[in-house]
């Protein structure tokens, strides 16, 4: 399981109010919000790379996590820089290539290229990638969709159902209604707490409860 208590995260403003979490092993859940609403803050603090200012995150197991932002090293081919992760994995780089199987092109030229000249598509979904190689009881990817083309994005959704049907849990931010039907669980987050958490499908229209200021989340329950 992986449980958040009581995280709290200022900078400027509170970004994060307290807000409380609980994933389990065999669910898709989705973090949903406006821009700003302190997703990113959340999934950090979630994967270990964030320190709250207050409350707890305990994970029981390894937690694959892929940034908003690119952390690749640009100037690595797409090979080094898996055999750069395999290693701080200790994982055989024999073992590599069925993992990355589906996630990326199986092309020789591909895993030769410097991730500099890859596109923003290519370079998330060597990013998703990179975070399966330990394979993790926990995938948290911050909005895994953007920059990738919507045929890959069918190939992501299916990615999290293998992973959930193989008893790990995942767990990803996203703003698009389409994509949050894919989740067993959503949390919404507004003003830095969270105003729903349950099943996707409960809320109507998914896109009126995001980003309808008025809308009433006591109907869904």
């Amino acid at each position: 399981m992986l449980v958040a208590e009581n995280i709290h995260k200022k900078y400027l403003h509170h970004v994060l109010k307290g807000v409380s979490f609980k994933a389990h092993k065999e669910e898709i859940i989705g973090i949903a919000g406006e821009n700003g609403s302190g997703k990113s803050t959340l999934l950090s603090a979630l994967s270990g790379n964030l320190i709250p200012d207050d409350g707890n995150v305990t994970i029981e197991g390894k937690v694959g996590y892929v940034p908003q932002e690119s952390a690749l090293f640009n100037n690595l081919s797409v090979k080094d820089n898996l055999k750069f992760w395999a290693a701080a994995y200790k994982q055989p780089w024999k073992d590599v290539l069925p993992i990355v199987s589906g996630i990326l092109p199986d092309d020789s030229d591909f895993f030769k290229k410097r991730v500099l000249h890859l596109s923003g598509g290519m370079k998330k979904r060597l990013s998703i990638a990179l975070a399966c190689l330990n394979s993790p009881e926990y995938l948290i990817m911050d909005e895994p969709t953007a920059a990738l083309d919507i045929g890959f994005k069918g190939v992501l959704a299916q990615l999290m159902q293998k992973i959930r049907n193989e008893g790990k849990g995942v767990i990803f931010s996203s703003h698009q209604p389409d994509e949050l039907l894919w989740c067993d669980r959503i949390y919404i987050l507004r003003d830095g707490i969270f105003v729903y958490e349950g099943d996707p499908n409960k809320l109507g229209n998914l896109a009126d409860a995001l980003y309808g200021g008025k809308y009433d989340f006591n109907d869904a329950h």
